[in-house]
């Protein structure tokens, strides 16, 4: 019998369950679906694409975009320990425009420009991406 069941070994739920395990009085079960993997292409971040549907990748992809002439894009999402994280494709995906506006009137404005200097690159700098001053 355990205290705790936390169901995802990706990123998240492994931290999760490292904090909740401080606790020698706590028992967590985690679960994953998929394996540990030992493959060498899980340790070569270039390597990520030859994971793609494979046994550590869920298999998925976008509906068919019409301004793609309805082809889907593969959408790669970890299956093992370490999640997507452990895929290494390191990939980012920002949220819709109407998010951040929301968290804006919820008196979180802060939230975009503390994403936009977490992405100090300066080649993206832009209005929405790229070089800030520091918060």
């Amino acid at each position: 019998m355990h205290d705790i069941v936390i169901v995802g070994a990706g990123a998240a739920g492994c931290v999760l369950a490292s904090r909740l395990t401080e606790d020698p009085d706590v028992s967590v079960l985690l679960i994953e679906a998929g394996p540990r993997s030992r493959k060498l292409e899980v340790k070569i971040p270039a390597a990520f694409s030859k994971l793609y549907r494979t046994e550590l990748d869920w298999g998925d992809s976008t509906t068919p975009q019409s301004g793609l002439d309805g082809r889907a894009i593969v959408f790669p999402r970890g299956r093992m320990v370490g999640g997507s994280a452990a895929m290494n494709a390191m990939m980012v995906l920002r949220g819709h425009r109407a998010d951040y506006d929301a968290w804006a009137e919820a008196g979180m404005e802060r939230v975009l420009l503390q994403m936009m200097d977490q992405e100090d690159i300066a080649a993206l700098e832009s209005f929405a991406r790229g070089v800030l001053p520091s918060l």
